[in-house]
């Protein structure tokens, strides 16, 4: 899709993202646009326009991040041959006996925290409200920034994997 918006009108989670059910990541993209366009929203001193642009151009990268990780995890998942299944079944069965198999896990872990840390928040917090003003109508104000994740993922059990007897 070349733009999340035309007009008054902006796409926003999966409308906007077409995040892959393979890719774990379409609650927390759905979020972070919401609150990046918020926050644009905010900044933006009512300029619409120039609010969804920035924010498309802050959401962009992280989504198509996270869209080629998908496409990357489908081709592993989805295997083409007889030969295949059955040589992918003997690797599941095999890996939790393998000295390696932390390493596996990990390398999988590191991906999917790289892509759901791919788009970050702003780093300006969103502004805050007058909460003594009488009631408006309007909706709650947004919280400020929430607290980041940590830049580092955290660490895999030091325990074996386990499997169940077939």
């Amino acid at each position: 899709m070349d733009r999340w918006s035309k007009g008054r009108v902006v796409l926003l989670g999966d409308a906007a993202h077409c995040a892959s059910p393979a890719s774990g990541q379409g609650t927390g993209l759905a979020l972070t646009g919401a609150y990046v366009l918020a926050a644009e929203l905010a900044r933006s001193g009512g300029d619409h326009t120039a609010a969804f642009a920035r924010c498309e151009a802050h959401m962009r990268p992280g989504v198509e991040r996270n869209q080629r990780m998908a496409e990357g995890f489908v081709k592993e998942m989805v295997v083409g041959s007889r030969w295949k299944t059955s040589l992918r079944m003997l690797m599941v069965r095999l890996l939790p006996k393998t000295p390696w198999k932390n390493l596996v896990a990990k390398k999988i872990r590191d991906e999917i925290q790289a892509a759901a840390h791919a788009v970050p928040l702003p780093d300006e917090p969103l502004p805050a409200t007058d909460r003594s003003a009488p009631a408006t109508g309007r909706s709650a104000p947004l919280p400020d920034r929430p607290t980041p994740l940590p830049d580092r993922p955290t660490p895999l059990p030091d325990q074996p994997l386990r499997t169940t007897a077939a």
